[in-house]
């Protein structure tokens, strides 16, 4: 007999031994699931997340390809702009020196050096970009303080002579055609 109790003595600890893995293992077991329920929750948070980041990316997507379409165009305007005022320069440019030598070569009272630096003051505008208003005034003060009447209408016309604008308008139609 004493064989068959040594048997059931070592699996009587042996289940006692396995009892407690047991517990050990269920107690393990309920923090995985609780672990695994707050997982579940980070997880379902962060598939949040990346929805809105990708609404977030859709948004900014079209609101820079909207931007980009209105820079596209304002950069056309700028080229057209800029091509209209390198025009209106080269016509300022021109009317300056066509006043210089109708002043020089007409006989008026004011000598050839007088008239040279009145005309650069225009053309200096032009270098700075000044409007055509302010560009065809100037001219027009300083053809009025020298003297010389080129008349009213064609002071108010930009300052070209009425003969010329025959030809300026025909230059600036061939010029915008060729846009």
């Amino acid at each position: 007999m004493g064989a068959g109790l040594i048997l059931e003595a070592v699996v009587a600890v042996l289940l006692v031994v396995m009892i407690g893995y047991c517990l050990v293992l269920n107690r393990k077991l309920t923090a995985f699931r609780n672990t695994r329920e707050e997982m579940a929750s980070q997880i379902a948070s962060l598939n949040e997340a990346i929805t809105r980041a990708q609404q977030g990316i859709s948004q900014l997507r079209s609101a820079a390809g909207a931007a980009e379409k209105n820079l596209r165009d304002e950069i056309i305007k700028a080229r057209a702009l800029s091509d209209e005022l390198s025009f209106i320069t080269e016509a300022g440019a021109n009317l300056a020196d066509r006043i210089e030598q109708g002043l020089v070569g007409g006989g008026t009272s004011a000598g050839a050096d007088d008239v040279s630096e009145k005309t650069s003051t225009v053309k200096k505008g032009l270098g700075r970009k000044l409007s055509l208003d302010e560009i065809t005034s100037t001219a027009a003060e300083d053809v009025r303080t020298d003297g010389v009447d080129v008349g009213e209408d064609a002071i108010n016309k930009g300052g070209a002579m009425e003969a010329q604008e025959g030809d300026d308008n025909e230059v600036l139609k061939a010029l915008r055609g060729a846009r």
